[in-house]
Parts: structure tokens; C-alpha cells; sequence
């Protein structure tokens, strides 16, 4: 049986520092260095500035403790306005929190964020909640909602839902019943007709009723170095002063690049309307 507590542990142990404008992660660890500090300092006058980016990076600094004491109830509250602007790392991040830190307990909270940055295309948010409805441990249990965001973990390339997904045909839990999206994926690859030399290579379902997932053969590797943070800091910090979101119709607002017509909380609107709307909604 897999533990969803234990697996979310995990997860927060290896979380990795992503979700900036280019396709980069490093892993942060706790540093005071001046040079940790001084990078803490910089982003903090971002932060300043309302960026969505420096909101987020600023609730991860505070809790691994990057240039400055580790200070977890600051970290929630980065990461807690980071995806009030809609930050999908944030919702991501704030979800965690929800589910597993101390203090912050809330289930009902974290699916909620959860289901923002899946909605969104955030792929762990999504494994995640395939473990929960699958489980019942977080939520009640339920394999259709299970099967939902598995196959949408899958679609998005997530190595960790696919190998719960291979967990759960290996022990015949999914059926055309019980997961319906995941079972016609599986039955879909079962049927795919290869090369001899692909089903050489990589075959796609074993005997053994172990899953192959198919990978991007097609695509060249190219070996790279990782970039460290400070590369990273550098340059999402040059990013930023060089191309900040658009300003224009920023007025009423606390967000750069956010106008009133995309925040609730500085619009004014007719009674009836909102009565109309809240109606309409519910």
C-alpha cells in the first residue's frame, strides 16, 4: 500500500528550485554565505514589486533557508500571495504546506491548491492527487477522480505517475471501470505496432505486466552541465529588470502586469449583477 504522507515527505526533501521564465532547476540548500545573502537581498527588492516570480522564490528562500534564517511561517506567507496571483509553483508549493507541514494543516485547502496548478499543467500536482483519490488518505476515495489526474500526470510526462500507474496494473487495480483513461493508454501501447528493433529496444508492455512507458527516442541527447543556482539567480534577476510584465492599466492594483479587469478585489460591481453571478456559479 503506498503511503501518501511518506511520499509527499519525499517530494519536499527533493524539491528542486523551477518555475522561472526558462526551462531551469537547481536544488537549494540552506546557505549564509554573503553570497547566499546577498541573492536573498536582491530578490527581496523584487519582491518589493509585487513579481509573481519573486514572490515564489522568496517563500522558497525562507524555507530552506537561502541568505537568511529559515523561517517557515514567512515562507507560507510568500508562497500563500505568490498564488494569489495565480503562480502555479506557488499553488503548488502552498498545497504542500497544506498537506504536510505542521501547523498548516488543512486537506480540503491543499486539494484545492493542488487542483489550481493541475489545472494548469503542473504534473506533480497532479500525481499527487491520483495518489489521494486513489488512496482515500487525503480525501474520500474515489478512481474515476484518481484516473483523471493520472492520466493527466502521464500526458504531462511524469515519471512518478507512471510508475504508479504501473504499480496499480501490476496488482490489477486498473480496470475499464476503475480507470478508465489509464486503462485505454495502456491498452493503446499494448497495441502499437513497432519495429522489431524498437520492441528490441524498448519493449512497451512485458510479460511480466510491468508497463515500458515509450520514451522520446527520436529527440537527440545532448550532454549538458547543470546550471547552479547563482547562474539561475542571475539570470531570471537580469530577466526581470530587463522585461518586466507590461505595467500599462496596472493602476488599482498591487501586482505588476495584473489590471482591475483581472482582480475580483478592485472591481466595483452592480448588486444584482454579483447576486446574478454568485447565483449562476453555485
Amino acid at each position: 500500500m503506498i503511503n501518501l504522507k511518506l511520499c509527499i515527505i519525499v517530494l519536499i526533501t527533493t524539491i528542486m528550485f523551477t518555475g522561472f521564465n526558462q526551462a531551469q532547476a537547481a536544488k537549494l540548500e540552506p546557505c549564509m554565505t554573503q553570497t547566499c545573502v546577498d541573492y536573498f537581498n536582491k530578490w527581496k527588492k523584487m519582491s518589493y514589486r509585487k513579481y509573481n516570480t519573486a514572490l515564489s522564490v522568496m517563500g522558497e528562500l525562507y524555507y530552506q533557508g537561502y541568505g537568511t534564517e529559515k523561517d517557515i511561517d514567512k515562507s507560507f506567507k510568500y508562497f500563500r500571495k505568490a498564488a494569489r496571483y495565480k503562480y502555479t509553483y506557488a499553488e503548488y508549493r502552498t498545497a504542500i504546506f497544506y498537506l504536510s507541514e505542521e501547523g498548516y494543516i488543512d486537506n480540503d485547502d491543499g486539494i484545492k491548491y493542488l487542483k489550481k496548478a493541475a489545472r494548469k499543467g503542473h504534473s506533480q500536482s497532479a500525481f499527487l492527487l491520483a495518489l489521494s483519490y486513489g488512496t482515500g488518505e487525503l480525501t474520500d476515495k474515489d478512481t474515476q477522480e484518481s484516473d483523471k489526474w493520472l492520466a493527466k500526470a502521464i500526458n504531462g510526462k511524469n515519471s512518478k505517475a507512471k510508475k504508479y500507474a504501473s504499480y496499480l496494473h501490476h496488482n490489477g487495480e486498473i480496470t475499464h471501470d476503475s480507470y478508465p483513461k489509464v486503462a485505454t493508454m495502456i491498452q493503446l501501447l499494448s497495441k502499437q505496432t513497432v519495429s522489431k528493433e524498437q520492441l528490441e529496444s524498448t519493449e512497451l508492455v512485458a510479460d511480466n505486466n510491468t508497463i515500458q512507458w515509450p520514451t522520446d527516442s527520436d529527440i537527440e541527447v545532448i550532454q549538458v552541465s547543470a546550471p547552479t543556482v547563482e547562474d539561475i539567480f542571475d539570470n531570471e534577476l537580469a530577466y526581470l529588470r530587463i522585461n518586466p510584465p507590461p505595467s500599462r492599466g496596472t493602476t488599482g492594483t498591487r501586482i505588476v502586469g495584473k489590471t482591475c479587469a483581472d482582480m475580483v478585489s478592485c472591481n466595483a460591481v452592480d448588486k444584482a449583477d454579483f447576486e446574478r453571478l454568485i447565483t449562476q456559479l453555485w
